[in-house]
């Protein structure tokens, strides 16, 4: 199926299909393999950077369910890796929605930010960085989640027009994309030495809690900087570049995509 210029294929037992100019992706059951695959390295241009726009994600709610994003980068041989994921899910006793990232994915330091209209509102390294929830092993964690560190809870909440109050509306009921973007750094010969990852998401504004601190923010994400892969073809290095983008949940029965830019 195509959407947006982008071949889109389901995963596991999803059923997708548009309507209105919207990606639906049905049938998201229990097993942690439905959703969707959107490839990106398709379309006769290699970027790096790729934006999708998500409907309605209520359901997460609803149905206490999780989504999980992972972005697929792929080397001038055609060998494709998971170079990052991040999940979501509802913490139905605090009514938040809980952000975490997979570790063994992300190098041994990354920065935690978050924005408001572009200005930095908080931006926290790693190491500095206090998990919301001590780990209890007699509660199981949600499904999907492997190595993973969760770092902040969020409730995302409506600006009133013109007032210094938020008036709080559905939980993830805006969560309206995600971007991932990369910048590569070139030494004094022109020579690829290293690339910065940046991965953030942009709500309209909302509360986000982090090492116990609350903050208003409109966008939040994961920063980190990696050496160039060993991708060398001759004296020549040739990055990875995005391929694609998997998406899938636990028990959100459905989820939309808007846009894919």
């Amino acid at each position: 199926m195509n959407f947006n210029g982008f071949e889109v294929f389901p995963m596991g037992e999803a059923v997708l299909h548009t309507e209105g100019g919207v990606l639906r992706v049905d049938n998201v059951g229990d097993s942690g393999l439905d959703g969707v695959l959107i490839k990106m390295d398709g379309t006769g241009q290699i970027q790096e950077s790729r934006t999708i726009h998500f409907g309605n994600l209520s359901s997460m709610v609803e149905n206490k369910g999780v989504l999980k994003t992972a972005t697929l980068r792929k080397s001038y041989l055609g060998q494709v890796v998971t170079s990052f994921e991040s999940f979501k899910w509802y913490d139905e006793t605090l009514n938040r929605i809980m952000v975490g990232y997979n570790l063994s994915l992300l190098p041994p330091q990354f920065t935690f930010f978050g924005l408001l209209d572009g200005e930095t509102i908080f931006e926290i390294d790693n190491r500095d960085l206090v998990i919301p929830i001590p780990y209890n092993p007699d509660v199981p964690t949600p499904p999907m989640l492997c190595s993973w560190i969760t770092v902040a809870r969020v409730l995302y909440r409506l600006a009133a027009a013109a007032a210094s109050a938020y008036m709080a509306y559905d939980a993830a009921a805006d969560l309206t994309s995600k971007t991932t973007s990369i910048t590569r750094i070139y030494d004094a010969n022109n020579r690829l030495v290293s690339e910065i990852t940046t991965v953030c998401e942009d709500p309209h504004p909302f509360e986000i809690t982090v090492n116990g601190r609350t903050f208003i923010v409109n966008k939040y994400g994961i920063r980190y900087e990696n050496d160039v892969p060993n991708n060398v073809v001759g004296d020549i290095v040739v990055p990875y570049h995005i391929a694609g983008e998997i998406i899938t949940g636990v028990n959100l029965h459905s989820f939309e995509i808007t846009s894919i830019v």
